[in-house]
């Protein structure tokens, strides 16, 4: 999936690669919970790319994540308004999500390490 991209906002600090090694951990579920650590430092811009079209922007800490597919600005938005959610409620943030969709995208948060799976 092409619609995001994980990148650090500072040069040395450490960043979240777009394609994360995967983990032993078992597959994502929609009634895991997730947690955007200290959620309130979240900002979002909406830019334009070097192309000319429209990117959101998330900077949370030193992690900057750009979506440039439009289909997928209602996801980021949504996101940043969250400080721990259900990860199945995703699917509510935009019109038409679906959770094949979103699923690899919340696990790939969670492999860089932007998004934190709550114990149960």
């Amino acid at each position: 999936m092409q619609a995001h991209h994980l990148a650090s906002a500072a040069p040395d600090a450490p960043r979240c690669p777009l394609h994360a090694v995967p983990t032993a951990q078992a597959t994502l579920a929609p009634h895991d919970e997730l947690v955007l650590p200290l959620h309130w430092r979240t900002v979002t811009q909406m830019a334009q790319t070097a192309d000319g079209a429209t990117a959101l922007r998330l900077y949370h800490g030193d992690k900057e994540i750009t979506f440039d597919e439009p289909e997928l600005f209602a996801f980021g938005q949504g996101l940043a308004q969250q400080s721990r959610f259900a990860a199945g409620t995703a699917t509510t943030w935009g019109p038409a999500y679906s959770w094949q969709q979103l699923q690899p995208l919340l696990t790939q948060l969670l492999d860089a390490g932007c998004l934190n799976a709550h114990p149960k």
